[in-house]
């Protein structure tokens, strides 16, 4: 009936997998979460800010959307990481 459709909870979680060329430090929402490769099973829906730190180099930020039930793959190639001046 629809009024147990109504009750029925929606999926507020999705999958994060974070990898980076090298290997990351990684941060989301400003929480650590660990270092690439990484996934993260149960990340909320809706956006997030990434940040990716490595020594010697600036860190990477990028924002991203979390969709219900689905994973999102984020990455960082070896290209993108600038050095940070001594």
């Amino acid at each position: 009936t629809d009024f147990y459709r109504k009750l029925k909870p929606t999926r507020a979680y999705g999958k994060l997998a974070v990898n980076a060329l090298p290997f990351a430090h990684v941060f989301v929402d400003d929480v650590s979460k660990g270092d690439t490769p990484l996934v993260i099973d149960r990340i909320r829906v809706g956006q997030h800010t990434v940040r990716f730190e490595r020594p010697g180099f600036h860190p990477i930020t990028k924002r991203i959307e979390i969709e219900p039930g689905k994973v999102t793959r984020l990455g960082v190639q070896m290209d993108e990481w600038k050095a940070q001046e001594p």
